[in-house]
């Protein structure tokens, strides 16, 4: 829904896509265990997915339920959410604005 969006998250938790544990274990979102059915195990504290499908139909139906569940009609109103939500991390927000700005050019 908001592909910007998932591609910062997406190098932001894998460091460009460079940490070896979460893309061999196909988890770009850095995702804990969850109830979706669509990760196939766990390790080291994160869930684990058979192929990057599953990762990518999981984190759409991540994305879908927060969308709906706090009425985020626009991507704008999705990475608001996100900056607040998404990780512990207290500098997330300026971090996922590098990305989304490198995302753009």
């Amino acid at each position: 829904m908001f592909p910007e969006t998932a591609l910062a998250i997406a190098m932001l938790e894998t460091g460009n896509f460079s940490d070896k544990r979460l893309m061999k274990t196909h988890n770009w979102f850095g995702f804990r265990p969850n109830g979706r059915g669509f990760q196939n195990g766990v390790k080291q504290r994160y869930g684990t997915y058979a192929t990057g499908e599953a990762m990518l139909a999981d984190y759409r139906e991540w994305e879908m339920g927060r969308v709906i569940r706090h009425a985020l009609y626009s991507e704008t109103e999705f990475r608001q959410w996100v900056y607040t939500h998404y990780a512990e991390d207290g500098d997330y927000q300026g971090k996922l604005i590098q990305k989304l700005n490198f995302v753009r050019q």
